[in-house]
């Protein structure tokens, strides 16, 4: 059941806010087929939730497969394998047969938060686990779904991520990747199986979840045989998480590079060998069993961007004024959490914040100073990641994926921030990362160097100093916080 580096893939990447679907080669080399991408949106509410309709989701991943499998077929390009990325800390409580009883509640719910303190040992959980007492992982919504929706719990027979319940949907094998696994909370990352501690605390049963296998699977159920019959023969990996394949896609699958993430959230990462000790204000997530992802997450990055877009309402000349703004020359200070704070202080119900603002504070002002504070969070995370990985010390070079490298100017900031030479990734990185992780086969090509940001001196000074400002509002106001720097 090997994938060879010349078969054709079809690779889904379920993210937060669309679903894609395209055809690559095993070795990630690109092919003449169109693919797809279909836009949703989560379902956030007053209260602090996050939500995803699995119906709808289904029903997109099943017409973006059935719309890029027509554009195979047409081409006489049979598909080989199945590969898929897909956003982690989710979770989706169904009955025996998959039916889905919840909502998909994902990384950005912070209801539940003060439930953290039921963990009564969070060092010797994060070390377990490589997670934190957060409301982004399974074992604070389960607790919160059992106090407040006792009934529903109850009558939950199988928990999901979203990955393997896709899966599940399609083939009906129970299966869930080391690499989702492990970014649920409930995953032992010593043993590479369900973390016995967690599961008793929670109230859930082994059996309740997926088998922890990157292997495989074939065949489809029955009843998507006529409409998806082109992959009757096909193998269907499991699930990877979207943060592992955004690595490996993105040439950062050694620990020289750190890889960048910007999308509607967004991290930093680097992948390591073993299972180091988790540093602080980090999480540690398994690649596979022989390798570590370690890094720092933010849930508001180019949503950050999408609703001052949408809140200023600021024309082109006036972006064009955000851009020519000097560093930190606005007088703002922004705590960017409008769906709460991940890494490195892990404030799940933290608010987003605007300092300093005066009848003469223009939008563009606001603008250049959100993108600035979302910089900012990149480079306290990338200060923890340097403190904890000595190894790190030699890392010269971020490569950034996402839609918000298209801005040139989130970039130069980032990188005059993080005061790091950055490159935009290739196109796709979560797909060619997706694809890469099935084969076996691991790229390390880099991106061309015209597209290279340099950091300025002057201007990573002027941003220490907006830090230091910004994390002096940030103690004032979460003096709890389990980690400043």
């Amino acid at each position: 059941m090997a994938l060879q580096a010349s078969d054709p893939v079809l690779i889904l990447d379920i993210g937060s806010s669309s679903v894609r679907a395209a055809v690559l080669l095993g070795d990630a080399r690109e092919t003449n087929l169109e693919g797809i991408k279909l836009p949703y949106r989560v379902r956030h509410s007053p209260e602090g939730g996050a939500e995803i309709d699995p119906h709808q989701l289904l029903h997109l991943v099943l017409t973006a497969i059935s719309v890029v499998l027509g554009q195979a077929q047409r081409a006489q390009v049979e598909i080989k394998a199945v590969a898929m990325a897909s956003l982690v800390g989710s979770l989706l409580g169904t009955d025996e047969a998959g039916e889905p009883l919840t909502p998909i509640y994902i990384y950005a719910d912070r209801r539940g938060a003060e439930l953290k303190t039921r963990i009564s040992d969070p060092d010797d959980y994060l070390q377990r686990t490589g997670c934190r007492p957060h409301p982004s992982y399974a074992p604070i919504r389960l607790m919160w779904l059992a106090q407040t929706q006792p009934e529903v719990f109850m009558g939950v027979q199988r928990w999901f991520q979203l990955g393997d319940w896709i899966l599940f949907q399609l083939t009906g094998k129970l299966r869930i990747s080391l690499s989702a696994a492990s970014w649920s909370g409930l995953l032992n990352r010593y043993q590479n199986h369900w973390d016995a501690a967690a599961l008793a605390l929670v109230g859930v049963k082994p059996e309740a979840l997926s088998e922890v296998s990157d292997h495989p699977v074939q065949g489809l159920l029955p009843i998507h045989e006529d409409r998806l019959n082109g992959l009757r023969e096909a193998l269907w990996f499991p699930a990877v998480g979207d943060g592992v394949a955004s690595n490996i896609g993105s040439a950062c699958a050694r620990s020289d590079r750190v890889a960048i993430a910007l999308g509607t959230s967004g991290a930093l990462r680097v992948i390591v060998k073993g299972r180091p000790t988790v540093p602080p204000g980090l999480f540690a997530y398994c690649v596979d069993s022989e390798r570590s992802l370690i890094g720092g997450a933010l849930n508001d990055v180019g949503s950050m961007y999408t609703w001052l877009s949408q809140v200023l309402n600021l024309p082109p000349e006036g972006m064009a004024e955000a851009e020519a703004l000097p560093p930190d020359a606005h007088g703002l200070t922004i705590l960017p959490f409008l769906t709460g704070e991940r890494a490195p202080g892990w404030q799940g119900d933290a608010r987003a914040v605007f300092a300093g603002m005066t009848p003469d504070t223009t939008p563009a002002q606001i603008m250049r100073a959100g993108l600035e504070a979302v910089a900012l969070w990149y480079a306290r995370i990338w200060k923890q990641m340097r403190e904890g990985l000595p190894e790190l010390a030699r890392v010269e070079l971020g490569i950034a994926s996402g839609a918000p490298t298209n801005t040139p100017l989130w970039v130069r900031i980032l990188a005059d921030a993080l005061n790091l030479s950055i490159i935009r990734a290739e196109p796709e990185a979560t797909l060619r990362g997706a694809v890469l992780l099935a084969s076996g086969v691991e790229g390390g090509a880099m991106t061309s160097a015209h597209l290279r940001f340099d950091p300025t001196p002057e201007a990573h000074a002027r941003y220490q100093e907006a830090g230091a400002r910004h994390d002096f509002l940030y103690r004032q106001l979460y003096p709890s916080s389990e980690s400043m720097v």
